[in-house]
């Protein structure tokens, strides 16, 4: 039996056995108060690091592999956060105000705007606090005059770190990584985007890594149930080697399958759409076969911004996506932003609780200044190809109406200055409250089409905090409660003949999938990287053995019983091939 077994959350599928390489991260901030006289020199040796860091940075850039533009577009994300104005200005400040070192300065200035970004609703954006402080220690470095990245070996390894960004893994040389294991990060952090591009096995979130594992230490990740062994012993190297094996040859068949289309064995078609970010993300969304993308989230171009983007770079963005994914649909999700997330736009307003404020529609139609340009650059895209519209946060039919209203604004003010748009769009709504859920019906005669972000209603409907640990076990997307809720928006939206989509994380845990095809979803959507392994479960899933399970947990008021029925049946249906997708339900309770 293994040493140790530690737990974390797999973010890039796969079996890695190896001999563990750890980096460290750099030591505690130099807090040392300075003479007014050293200001300028502080300031300087602050700079000094800024340009430093942005050699190292494109340095890294340009080791990028051929075929990963996309690592690129994150290093260069990297380097404007590193150049940033308003963290340099703020540190800056901090030193000649304050009378502090740049070291102290720069992580006051970094550890504010990492709490700022992880007090956010949105899993993305609060794991760009990753980001940040990736940005942070390599400027940290070079301030104290040091550069851990350095330390190059052509030996393969499995990496181990407290965190890691995605320009130190291209610097360490990711030909000769095995794995890479963190303590820091999530699913949607940019370390995890790039193990996924690099198809590396990675496990993001492991409590107690460090002080459990030494250098040179073998272990076997499992980046399927997200489990480290730590010097396991042979029954366990001759059972990972054999799965190992058996994971590569499913994947293989997964990702050669991967343009064939999501039928299930008795006939019943499911679209499997993509999510995305940017732009960059395009290629990545065409390789998987998705058929177009269920949820374009538009906010990131605001984020990017130092100022309120504006209409003619809304138009540019939104029309590059549409001419590449065409001729599939794209559906932008319009501003989904509150107060708490216009940082660089400079319209943060203090709410005591942002999740519950001015999120969504509601910041849009308070804020028609910033709304009214992206509906214009969305109606002129609208002319290019397939397009729709969608509605974050909608509580109520008011909000959709109002909106409906000032598409018939915009469109007149385009017509009158002759450009070309399209006004009849369709527009639908994201049901993720539970009031919407309760005025689906209404909701569904004014609408073209539902999508559900079962992500934000689970915690709006159990009124928890998903990042809250004391409330986790309210997570539970097979409680009555929700699993009702989902019913009734697919009834509602069936009965008055438009579709229902589901764009949140149940779409991509294979039990949530069953479940939703056979509640009778019409399509789902999910980043890239998880589309060619739903398309292939479904190919091997009966509609009708679907509809039975979902029956079952309609009518059951146990979700560990109905976890369980649904482990059961499903593994019957996959076999083996169960065990190599990743579940956020309880199913052996």
């Amino acid at each position: 039996m293994a040493r140790a077994i530690l737990f974390g959350t797999p973010v890039s599928s796969g079996i890695a056995l190896g001999k563990v390489r750890i980096i460290h991260s750099a030591g505690t901030v130099d807090e040392r108060h300075i003479q007014p006289a050293d200001c300028a020199n502080e300031t300087e040796r602050l700079l000094s690091a800024v340009a430093q860091v942005t050699a190292d940075l494109q340095a890294a850039c340009d080791q990028v592999p051929a075929g990963l533009s996309e690592q690129c577009d994150i290093i260069h994300a990297h380097i404007q956060l590193c150049q940033d104005p308003k963290l340099l200005g703020a540190a800056k400040k901090r030193i000649c105000e304050q009378h502090i070192c740049a070291s102290w300065a720069l992580g006051q200035t970094v550890e504010e705007l990492c709490a700022l970004f992880q007090s956010m609703n949105d899993a993305y954006l609060r794991e760009r606090a990753q980001d940040i402080k990736a940005v942070s220690l390599r400027l940290q470095q070079r301030i104290a005059g040091t550069n851990l990245y350095k330390h190059d070996t052509c030996a393969p390894h499995i990496l181990l770190a407290e965190d890691i960004s995605p320009s130190d893994v291209l610097s360490l040389n990711p030909r000769v990584m095995q794995g890479l294991v963190t303590m820091e990060g999530g699913p949607t952090s940019h370390t995890a985007i790039v193990a996924r591009s690099l198809h590396l096995p990675a496990v993001v979130g492991v409590t107690g890594l460090i002080d459990a594992v030494a250098d040179g230490d073998f272990i076997i990740v499992d980046a399927i149930s997200g489990s480290i062994y730590i010097a396991p012993d042979n029954d366990e190297l001759v059972n990972f080697t054999t799965r190992q094996e058996e994971f590569g040859a499913w994947e293989h068949t997964v990702h050669a399958n991967a343009a064939l289309p999501a039928e299930t064995l008795d006939g019943v078609r499911v679209a499997v759409q993509a999510n995305m970010e940017n732009t960059e993300e395009s290629a990545a969304v065409l390789a998987s076969g998705a058929e177009g993308v269920g949820l374009y989230r538009t906010e990131f171009a605001y984020l990017r911004s130092r100022s309120l983007p504006r209409e003619e770079q809304l138009y540019e963005e939104y029309a590059a996506i549409v001419r590449r994914i065409a001729p599939q649909r794209v559906v932008f999700r319009t501003l989904d932003a509150g107060a708490d997330k216009m940082l660089t736009s400079q319209m943060a307003l203090k709410e005591p609780n942002p999740n519950l404020g001015l999120r969504g529609i509601r910041f849009c139609l308070r804020h028609r200044e910033v709304f009214y340009p992206q509906l214009r650059a969305l109606l002129r895209v609208a002319a290019l190809g397939s397009v729709a519209l969608m509605i974050p946060m909608v509580t109520g039919l008011q909000e959709v109406q109002e909106v409906r209203r000032m598409i018939v604004e915009v469109s007149q003010s385009l017509s009158a200055a002759g450009i070309e748009h399209d006004a009849t769009v369709p527009l639908g709504v994201m049901i993720e409250t539970p009031s919407a859920v309760l005025v689906a019906d209404s909701l569904a005669r004014e609408c073209d089409f539902f999508s559900i972000g079962t992500n934000d209603l689970l915690c709006y409907t159990m009124a928890i905090d998903r990042s809250n640990k004391h409330v986790a076990y309210l997570h539970d997307p097979l409680h009555p409660a929700m699993v009702l809720s989902l019913k009734r928006v697919i009834d509602c939206a069936h009965r008055e003949g438009i579709g229902v989509s589901v764009c949140g994380e149940l779409s991509t845990d294979p039990y949530g999938l069953a479940l939703l095809i056979g509640m009778g979803v019409d399509s789902v959507s999910a980043s890239s990287s998880a589309v060619p392994a739903m398309k292939h479960m479904i190919r091997q899933l009966h509609a009708e053995t679907c509809t039975d399970m979902a029956h079952s947990v309609l009518m059951s008021t146990d979700s560990a019983a109905s976890g369980r029925m649904l482990r059961e049946t499903l593994a019957q249906s996959l076999g083996e091939e169960l065990t190599f997708h990743h579940t956020m339900l309880q199913t052996n309770g």
